[in-house]
């Protein structure tokens, strides 16, 4: 009897262990999913800017950029780096800036 009694004590042990095992996977997956979600968003956003930005400056074929990259400052006890960088470089593709410039706009974010 103690020998059954030990191995549905482990069975229910192993039981919980896989339980949470699944439910760490799900939140995982969600995070990653509202992640992504979030740079898809700010690419949006981002692309709508540039249309904007590019639709009301005519300045005879010779425009000057001012690039702003709207991702706000880094705030460690809020997002990760790796998450901030991503949506850092999606708003930057999406205003196509390149070189010095997005340096200085990841300078002035962080």
């Amino acid at each position: 009897m103690e020998q059954e009694d030990k191995i549905r004590k482990a069975k229910a042990e192993e039981n919980e262990r896989n339980r949470q095992y699944q439910l760490d996977e799900i939140k995982i997956r969600e995070n990653a999913r509202q992640q992504q979600e979030q740079r898809e968003l700010e690419l949006q956003r981002t692309r709508i800017q540039a249309q904007n930005s590019t639709a009301h400056g005519g300045n005879g074929g010779k425009e000057k950029r001012k690039y702003v990259i709207e991702i706000g400052k880094w705030k460690p006890e809020i997002t990760d780096l790796n998450t901030f960088l991503c949506n850092f470089e999606t708003s930057a593709t999406a205003l196509e800036v390149s070189g010095e410039m997005k340096a200085l706009e990841l300078t002035r974010c962080l």
